[in-house]
């Protein structure tokens, strides 16, 4: 290919310094054109400065502020340089590793691969960028390339991700936009015609914007609102976000993960309660009877209401499970502690147990049953609810609380969490930034409290959509199913019924966690005194999800 007449703009966003290596290997694959590089650091490191020098003499570096993720310094260098000098402009960042799986459009993310899918779309040979020039060039109608698989489109419910419903609007208010393109690139990294930006450098959009708290952990920001807007520019000038498919990345992830598995793989069931191993694509459940230890037994007790002063008007529905019969001493604790909070207490167990057991908890709680049924923490709650309602406790509190024993109860006091409980309809000790899309094949940004300690007001509790909800969960066999239809569920039916979500944990500026019960229930040095609770499963897996986002 000759080369062009025409100039590339690249801005580098080098955040995580230890990869300008692998950044300036990529960036030698640029060929065929004229091109400045502007790159920006949170840190001045001048080993870092001479190897980008040494690389290229002529190159700009700017030092920025640790504030907009790689969006504020990549509209600092649009300000900065004259963008009728450019054509195109080619945007960049480092990425950090992602130790959880995090699942978008039936591939798993982890480690580099969400970076390194999002530049090899751009830069993995210089092939593959004389090929998007080539694009630029012949699609008239393409205004930006990028990686097909995060490629995503705009949800449409507004009480799961802000900056795709009515933060974005009233951004595009702000911006005189009345587009309504639907596509962005998860990630910002592109090549793009340079024109297509020229609002947004022109826009009253500054520093001061990016200061504002996010909604959520990855939600609500200027920087992942400007990450959509970029697309609708885009759209508004007359252009589309051109998907680039990488086949041999197809090829390869098909052969790893579907082919390979099919020969020979030993994994877990739908619902996590047995093996499932495949031979040349013969599949063999391993399915063993769930059996409980002699001696446990299916018992219910109902108090009497008449005996229940009701002072703090507050009921709380505690749901339970024992594979062995015994209830744990941080169960128990948690439960003592419960009562100093609340009037009246029903426990259901989906489970037998013990008969002695009970005693450890009674002087704690007003109802229990232990008993099978299988529908999970939600099940219980809906039990304990229709217990309520029978006893006629309902109409005697203002709050409603639900916990669970999924997680091992600290012995801190729980005081200041049920004071804040009274000045909100719906409160949680944590908010989860990510959950299951409805084909449950997406691990999504989707704001919802997380149900182990929650709690609701009677101007929620009373409506019938509420009771509805409860009564509508039924035994499920997937876990991911569980979550999306009822602790993600009860978070969008209360939103979408005009209330709002408030956590006691608040999100942290420029850090996300993926399970914040990892992050602020194990590793909050920022909340001292207020750790009051640990994650059950961490003592089987103690990996840290917590991840910086910084270059979203």
């Amino acid at each position: 290919m000759k080369k062009i007449n025409k100039k590339l703009l690249v801005h580098l966003h080098l955040y995580y310094l230890e990869q300008v290596d692998f950044m300036l290997k990529k960036l030698r694959n640029i060929t065929g054109c004229d091109w400045d590089l502007y790159v920006t650091l949170c840190n001045s490191d001048n080993n870092v400065i001479n190897k980008i020098k040494t690389f290229k003499p002529d190159a700009q570096i700017i030092l920025v502020g640790n504030k907009g993720y790689d969006v504020l310094p990549f509209l600092k260098v649009l300000r900065t340089c004259n963008l009728a000098d450019y054509d195109y402009i080619l945007k960049l960042h480092t990425k950090n590793k992602i130790m959880a799986h995090v699942q978008y459009n039936n591939i798993v993310y982890k480690n580099y691969l969400w970076r390194d899918k999002l530049i090899n779309a751009l830069l993995k040979s210089k092939k593959c960028f004389k090929d998007n020039l080539k694009i630029l060039e012949k699609r008239q109608d393409v205004g930006i390339i990028a990686d097909k698989d995060l490629v995503f489109e705009l949800t449409k419910y507004a009480g799961e991700i802000p900056e795709d419903t009515y933060l974005l609007e009233e951004l595009k208010q702000r911006l005189n936009i009345k587009n309504n393109y639907k596509f962005f690139v998860a990630g910002t990294m592109f090549i793009a015609r340079a024109e297509i930006f020229e609002k947004l450098v022109k826009s009253n959009i500054s520093e001061y914007d990016f200061d504002s708290k996010s909604e959520s952990l990855t939600s609500g920001s200027m920087a992942h609102l400007l990450e959509r807007i970029m697309g609708i520019l885009a759209n508004e000038k007359g252009y589309i976000i051109y998907p680039k498919t990488d086949i041999f990345f197809k090829i390869f992830y098909y052969i790893r993960t579907k082919l390979i598995k099919n020969i020979f793989s030993i994994t877990n069931s739908e619902d996590k309660k047995h093996k499932i191993v495949r031979v040349f694509g013969l599949k063999f459940s391993c399915k063993k009877k769930l059996k409980f230890p002699k001696g446990t037994k299916v018992i219910k007790f109902i108090s009497k209401k008449s005996s229940i002063n009701y002072i703090y008007k507050t009921a709380v529905i505690f749901a339970m499970y024992s594979s062995n019969g015994l209830i744990e001493s941080s169960t128990i604790d948690y439960l003592k502690e419960l009562k100093k909070y609340s009037d009246y207490m029903v426990v259901i167990g989906d489970c037998p147990i013990f008969e002695s057991e009970i005693k450890k908890i009674q002087p704690y709680i007003n109802s229990y049953v232990f008993k099978k049924h299988g529908e999970y923490d939600f099940g219980s709650y809906k039990r304990g609810f229709s217990i309520l309602k029978s006893e006629k406790v309902l109409s005697k509190i203002d709050n409603l609380v639900f916990a669970n024993d999924s997680v091992d109860y600290l012995g801190e006091s729980l005081k200041d969490f049920f004071e804040q409980m009274k000045l909100h309809d719906f409160f949680g000790l944590t908010l989860n930034n990510y959950g299951y899309s409805k084909d449950l094949k997406s691990y999504i940004p989707a704001p919802h409290l997380q149900s182990f300690l929650i709690t609701i007001s009677s101007n929620i509790f009373k409506e019938r959509f509420f009771s509805n909800f409860l009564n509508s969960v039924k035994k499920e066999r997937v876990k991911e199913k569980i979550i999306y239809k009822y602790e993600m569920g009860l978070s969008r039916i209360i939103l979408e019924n005009g209330f709002k979500k408030y956590s006691y944990y608040v999100p942290l500026k420029d850090s996300v966690a993926m399970d914040p019960c990892l992050y602020y229930l194990n590793n909050n040095s920022n909340y001292s005194g207020r750790k009051l609770f640990i994650k059950k499963y961490l003592y089987k897996n103690p990996i840290s999800f917590q991840y910086d986002v910084d270059n979203q």
